[in-house]
């Protein structure tokens, strides 16, 4: 993402379904298709590609938006992948998503989610763009708990996940997922 914004580009679709990882760990961030210049001061006007619940509240009110939309579903990937792919707002239908955003609801700390993660993905989810964390910033954090982890966190899936119900949750068109997703 740094790399994406450095080159004024605003990715719009930040989300576990778009990155790909090697088998060395290396990930890259795929579906650039939707990816935008951003224009005069630094934003460009919205356009709905994406599922509701991976949208930043500027990107759902139809405001102009910036690097920090891409931050906020940052924040939103790291949900995805501290839970092993659970959905975000799972007990939310995606059409009152914007309602209970502006309520100041975040989702709740996962039960396997060390508070220094928990308050990145918190830092990426403020309400105000201006006031969210900047990437740069959250390459900072990211790094210092890559620091302090002691790499014996087990992760474990709780339930097979059916693509179809998946989808259903997430707020994703079903199409997608049969072409797209490989269940292991």
């Amino acid at each position: 993402m740094e790399f994406l914004h450095e080159r004024k580009l605003i990715h719009g679709d930040v989300a576990a379904r778009n990155v790909l990882i090697r088998s060395d760990f290396t990930s890259k961030l795929t579906g650039l298709g939707g990816a935008c210049d951003m224009h005069f001061e630094g934003s460009f006007p919205v356009r709905r590609h994406a599922p509701l619940k991976w949208m930043s509240p500027e990107r759902l009110l139809y405001l102009n938006i910036t690097e920090k939309s891409d931050v906020w579903s940052f924040g939103i990937l790291l949900y995805e992948m501290i839970t092993l792919g659970a959905p975000p707002y799972s007990e939310v239908p995606p059409s009152n998503i914007l309602q209970h955003l502006q309520r100041g609801n975040i989702m709740k700390r996962p039960p396997n989610c060390k508070q220094h993660l928990y308050n990145i993905m918190k830092a990426c989810w403020t309400w105000k763009a201006v006031d969210r964390i900047s990437v740069q910033e959250l390459r900072k954090r990211l790094e210092a708990g890559k620091k302090s982890s002691n790499d014996r966190t087990v992760l474990q899936i709780p339930e097979l996940v059916r693509p179809d119900l998946y989808a259903v949750v997430a707020g994703i068109e079903t199409g997608i997922m049969e072409n797209d997703y490989t269940v292991l």
